[in-house]
């Protein structure tokens, strides 16, 4: 996977793959059909060259406001037991309460509230990455994440996600959708990748450590 940095809230959905600054205006015109998703031709060129590709308005704002953000809100809100790691601050530290996390973490929310699996933003999601990596895409796991706005602990480091992801070694392809669900710019901490890197034929090093939001970054030399 094209290694990477994260941003704000959001939701993801890996799709078992995933920053320098890139034009984006040439990429190709990509389109919502019904509750699938067209990729262009121009896009999947792009993805396939560079790691990484934007599609425009997966959702439209009416789903995001009547779909999507309600549930958000939920498990931001503690509305939704969430047990175990599952729920957790992905900064790292430890003591505080969910109220106090730098950055909110939810792993698999589609289990812990089964009325948003197979949800619009989910089947498009789908249809991405099957025409993204040219095959039947299998959902792996979902994820919710919000990060404190100006918090010193709430940075992702650069990092690729396949250093700590359990050994892919019948199929390596895999594919991230990611949504935010905040405006991103680069003041605010955008997403981030660097061109080209999931060509690469290893993975870059990464610096192990104890602490989780650590232990996968990229040893820069």
């Amino acid at each position: 996977p094209a290694a990477h940095g994260y941003s704000t809230g959001s939701s993801r959905h890996p799709w078992r793959q995933h920053a320098a600054e890139v034009d984006m205006s040439t990429a190709g015109a990509s389109g919502i059909s019904g509750d699938s998703y067209t990729v262009s031709v121009a896009d999947r060129k792009y993805f396939e060259e560079n790691g990484f590709v934007l599609l425009k308005q997966v959702v439209t704002e009416q789903e995001l406001q009547t779909i999507i953000e309600p549930v958000y809100l939920k498990f931001m809100n503690g509305e939704v037991h969430v047990p175990g790691k599952d729920l957790c601050d992905m900064s790292g530290a430890h003591g505080r309460t969910p109220a106090e996390f730098s950055v909110y973490n939810v792993m698999l929310p589609r289990i812990y509230y089964p009325a948003w699996q197979g949800n619009v933003l989910e089947q498009r999601c789908k249809a991405i990455a099957d025409q993204l990596r040219g095959g039947d895409m299998h959902i792996d796991f979902d994820q919710i994440f919000a990060k404190r706005a100006s918090s010193a602990d709430s940075a992702f480091l650069w990092h690729q996600d396949a250093a700590y992801w359990p050994p892919l070694e019948s199929d390596t392809a895999a594919a991230n959708c990611w949504l935010a669900l905040s405006n991103v710019t680069k003041e605010n901490g955008c997403l981030r990748y660097v061109p080209g890197s999931h060509l690469e034929p290893q993975l870059r090093r990464h610096r192990p450590g104890a602490i989780i939001f650590e232990s996968f970054c990229l040893i820069l030399q």
